[in-house]
């Protein structure tokens, strides 16, 4: 709740707090990779057009880290989602590594097989990040709001 707040850190010290209890909770490691995913992704807005290296090595260490995190959520599993966890993860990773077409291709299947599932907006927004059509971007991030709305 805390990285929704605009809290990154207390949201990060809350999961790693929730990790020292039980390192084998899959859905912590799972959110610790999307809070280093979205800080990767501010990271590498800095570098956009700028050789800035210091940012682009923090953009890339926090990618690397994130799919550190998602990996150890898909061994672990996520808890009462596993199955749309699992392949959320599995779009995620294939983002995290460039593989655009992939996370797309994955986040296409899970709106197929998870359609109107709590959590399936997870779907939508991949698909707008790995989206360069800004039409279609607009469409699927509309789609995840319209799922849950606060998700902005």
């Amino acid at each position: 709740m805390q990285d929704l707040k605009g809290h990154p850190g207390d949201a990060e010290r809350s999961w790693r707090r929730t990790l020292d209890l039980d390192p084998g909770h899959g859905p912590a490691h799972y959110e610790l990779g999307r809070l280093y995913l979205a800080q990767s992704r501010l990271a590498a807005i800095g570098t956009a057009g700028i050789l800035e290296e210091s940012l682009a090595d923090s953009a890339k260490r926090l990618a690397r880290r994130a799919q550190e995190e998602f990996n150890r959520s898909q061994d672990l599993g996520g808890g009462s989602r596993d199955e749309l966890l699992r392949k959320v993860v599995q779009a995620l990773l294939a983002e995290v590594s460039g593989d655009f077409a992939a996370a797309r291709r994955i986040a296409d299947e899970g709106l197929m097989e998870f359609a109107g599932r709590d959590g399936c907006e997870e779907f939508n927004v991949i698909r707008y990040l790995a989206t360069d059509d800004p039409v279609e971007r607009r469409a699927f991030l509309d789609a995840a709001l319209r799922i849950r709305p606060k998700f902005a």
